[in-house]
C-alpha cells in the first residue's frame, strides 16, 4: 500500500517518510526497502522469508544480488551481503567494515527496521543516511545471507540516485554538521555495547 504522497528528493527523504509511517509498516511481521529501479526475484523472497519464519534467531535474511546493463543484459557486477551471525555487535560491526554489501536490501523484521529507521531519520545528508542504516543494522542485527538470487538493479541509474562527486560532497556547507550527526547516531548504538564489554 501507498505510506505517503510526500515528495521524495533522496535517500534521508525516503528514511524520513518510514520513520513518520512506523504505524503502518508495523501491521506487517516483515518489511523490504527497495528502491523503485529494482528487481525482485519473488521466489527469492518466498524463500528468505520462509527462513526467516523458521528461524528467530536473525533480525534479517538477503540472496545474491547483481547489476546489469539493460541495453546488451549484461551482468556488469555481482553483490552480497555477507551474513552476519556474531552475537557480538562489534564483531558484526568489524565484519561487515571489511566485506561491505547494503543491508537495507535485506527482508527485515518490521519490528527491528523501524528501530534502525527511527535512528537514521535524524540524518538529512542523503549519502550519510544511506551509511548510517548499513551501519546500525549490521550493529543491531543478526543478518543471515542465502545464496539465491534476490535482487537485479540496472545501471546506469536514474540520476536522482547518482552519487555525488566526493569533493562536491565533502565541501558541502552541511558536510561537517551531518557527519556529526552520524557519528552521534553511532555512539547512540555504540556506547552501551562499549560500555558494557570494558
Amino acid at each position: 500500500s501507498n505510506i505517503t504522497e510526500i515528495s521524495i528528493n533522496g535517500m534521508s527523504d525516503i528514511f524520513k517518510v518510514i520513520n513518520a509511517s512506523g504505524e503502518k509498516i508495523l501491521h506487517y511481521d516483515y518489511c523490504h526497502f527497495v528502491e523503485d529501479d529494482n528487481f525482485v526475484f519473488s521466489n527469492s523472497l518466498t524463500y528468505l522469508l520462509n527462513t526467516l519464519e523458521k528461524s528467530k534467531k536473525y533480525s534479517a535474511v538477503v540472496g545474491g544480488s547483481f547489476i546489469y546493463d539493460e541495453k546488451n543484459y549484461k551482468i556488469l557486477n555481482n553483490y552480497r551481503l555477507p551474513s552476519l551471525v556474531s552475537e557480538n555487535s562489534l564483531q558484526r560491526l568489524k565484519y561487515y567494515a571489511s566485506h561491505s554489501g547494503l543491508t537495507y536490501y535485506s527482508i527485515f523484521r518490521s519490528k527491528e527496521f523501524m528501530k534502525i529507521c527511527s535512528k537514521v531519520a535524524k540524518i538529512s545528508d542523503d549519502n550519510m543516511s544511506e551509511l548510517a542504516f548499513n551501519l546500525i543494522a549490521s550493529i543491531r542485527c543478526k543478518i543471515k545471507f542465502c545464496n539465491v538470487l534476490f535482487l537485479a538493479r540496472e545501471y546506469p541509474r536514474p540520476k536522482v540516485y547518482n552519487v555525488p562527486q566526493s569533493l562536491d560532497w565533502l565541501t558541502n556547507k552541511q558536510f561537517s554538521s551531518e557527519l556529526n550527526n552520524l557519528i552521534k547516531v553511532l555512539n547512540e548504538e555504540l556506547g552501551p555495547i562499549v560500555n558494557f564489554s570494558n
